[in-house]
């Protein structure tokens, strides 16, 4: 299933319990019996620049570039693309400019995870098999429940931030 529409406002925590909401515009790829779909729907700042595209063709990795930028928004309390309109976000994402995480509570590990959601290459992302294994395996020493749940309260506890960004350029991965 493509959610399409992974974004801060549409995860819901409950206790220990994370879930996604608002499956309206979600997709099962079987169903359209295509490898990749080609329209364009969610809301702009987490769009992957697959779906920014002037011609979109996209699969689940568009997913993972949202679930970065979500990310990316729960450590620094604002967008990672932020555009007053699509024409902006899309210069910035084809621009790789990313606002520096500087500031953030998040161990550099999460940094670097967050940094491969956002790879503009959809194959150079990670796939969420990799994610929930790293999520798993991690012990972040800038938390004492570092479990994700605990993470997540955690950086939720503090968000936003709101600070004055400096760009950075996101370096593809080979």
């Amino acid at each position: 299933v493509l959610h399409r529409d992974v974004k801060s406002k549409n995860i819901l925590i409950n206790g220990s319990n994370v879930k996604i909401g608002d499956f309206g515009v979600a997709r099962e790829l079987a169903e359209t019996g295509a490898d990749k779909l080609t329209v364009c729907v969610g809301s702009p700042q987490y769009m992957s620049p697959e779906m920014l595209s002037k011609a979109p063709q996209y699969d689940k990795k568009t997913d993972i570039w949202s679930l970065g930028c979500t990310c990316y928004e729960m450590g620094i309390g604002d967008y990672a693309f932020k555009g007053e309109n699509m024409q902006k976000i899309r210069q910035l994402v084809e621009e790789k400019m990313l606002p520096a995480m500087d500031g953030t509570d998040y161990c550099h590990d999460t940094k670097t995870l967050i940094m491969r959601m956002l790879q503009n290459e959809p194959s150079h992302r990670p796939t969420t098999r990799q994610i929930l294994e790293e999520i798993k395996t991690h012990r972040c020493p800038t938390y004492k429940d570092n479990t994700l749940t605990g993470s997540l309260k955690s950086v939720a506890a503090v968000s936003p931030r709101m600070k004055p960004v400096q760009r950075i350029h996101i370096p593809e991965e080979k």
